[in-house]
């Protein structure tokens, strides 16, 4: 079944030169995330998809096994940092990873770091960006 085409994407004769070949690029437009004219065409392009899916017998099946399939741990390596060992950790329906550690790679289960549980304490959103942890593994900005 293929999509039909509701939302008329505007193109250019925008071309490119590398190493003496023109390369067309009509959607380079498309490029530009910050312009009311593309802001408009993505909202218009998931209206149109919705609607599309909306229709689909099959939409709730394969919504389930996305489901099903997407809801894995995620962890990063663990890594030795003085004397301690640290990994970051998200499971399934955890918006954002946990940091973890532990004395050896299969103790690490202490959380360090938990940005949900420290949004919540704040009454707000927080996220865990990059961690810095000092070379004796003792102290960690985030």
């Amino acid at each position: 079944m293929r999509l039909p085409v509701k939302v008329p994407t505007r193109v250019t004769d925008q071309s490119d030169e590398y190493h003496g070949v023109q390369i067309a690029d009509p959607f380079r437009l498309l490029e530009t995330s910050n312009s009311p004219e593309i802001a408009e065409w993505v909202v218009q392009q998931n209206a149109a998809t919705e609607d599309y899916l909306s229709h689909s017998p099959l939409r709730n099946e394969f919504r389930s096994r996305l489901t099903e399939m997407m809801a894995v741990t995620e962890e990063s390596l663990p890594r030795r940092v003085g004397g301690r060992w640290l990994q970051l950790r998200r499971a399934p329906g955890e918006n954002q990873p946990v940091f973890y550690w532990g004395k050896d790679p299969q103790s690490i289960s202490h959380p360090l770091v938990d940005a949900e549980a420290i949004g919540a304490a704040l009454g707000k959103k927080v996220v865990l960006g990059p961690l810095a942890v000092s070379p004796d593994g003792r102290l960690v900005a985030f």
